[in-house]
């Protein structure tokens, strides 16, 4: 089974970056996928899920929200309501979720 994955670390170096360049990363990610086709990818949001570049996957096999924190305030909302929103934007109708 051929499995690749977008590290984590490599989306942590771009955090500091701006949101643009993280959908850049993404965009290459896939790229890269398609050329070279994996049974199992796991891909990491940018900032957040609603505007995430990764919502171009229409039918992930799963996805998962990890604790919400009060991070990238000034993107995704001063509260941890707001933020819970807009991370709840990788969510897709039928696809099963660990939350």
């Amino acid at each position: 089974m051929l499995v690749r994955v977008i590290c984590s670390s490599l989306l942590v170096a771009a955090a500091a970056a701006q949101p643009l360049e993280i959908v850049n990363l993404h965009g290459g990610a896939f790229l890269a996928f398609s050329r070279v086709p994996a049974d199992i990818a796991l891909i990491e949001t940018g900032l957040g899920g609603r505007f995430d570049a990764t919502n171009v996957l229409a039918a992930p096999a799963l996805s998962v929200i990890t604790p919400v924190s009060r991070d990238h305030v000034h993107f995704l909302g001063e509260t941890v309501p707001e933020i819970a929103f807009e991370k709840a934007g990788i969510l897709k109708p039928g696809i099963p979720a660990v939350i």
